[in-house]
């Protein structure tokens, strides 16, 4: 394990929005760790939330997620970095493809890095509104 700057972790979490938002998900994943846990809460009807761990699952999410949602925005308004630990809040607005609805709502993402890789994610946001678009 090796020590990293409280900017470079930041910029290891740029990165993944950077590239997200290129629509590079193969970059993406591979900014994360092989054993990646990707905890996003249980939404009724939302097929892709929930907790997963490893590479090829979070690769399923996204799969999944590009099948029943598409974004329509996702602005990140700030970032706190202590250690090895970064909070990400922002706000995003999806289109539901499959009721063609929208949903829109602030979310917080809490990543851990671990030796310059993402090992976790965990997810906060307004789970009533993407049940009522979903």
């Amino acid at each position: 394990m090796f020590i990293m700057s409280d900017m470079e972790t930041a910029a290891v979490v740029q990165r993944i929005y950077d590239r997200f938002m290129a629509g590079d998900i193969t970059a993406v994943i591979g900014t994360l760790s092989d054993d990646v846990q990707w905890i996003l809460p249980k939404i009724p009807n939302v097929p892709f939330s929930g907790k997963r761990q490893g590479k090829d699952r979070v690769a399923e999410f996204f799969s999944m997620m590009a099948d029943h949602q598409e974004v329509r925005s996702f602005d990140l308004h700030g970032m706190i970095v202590q250690g090895n630990q970064v909070v990400v809040h922002g706000h995003y607005w999806w289109h539901v493809k499959t009721t063609g609805r929208g949903w829109e709502g602030d979310f917080s993402h809490h990543w851990t890095v671990r030796d310059g890789t993402l090992s976790r994610l965990q997810e906060y946001s307004d789970t009533a509104a993407a049940t009522v678009a979903f």
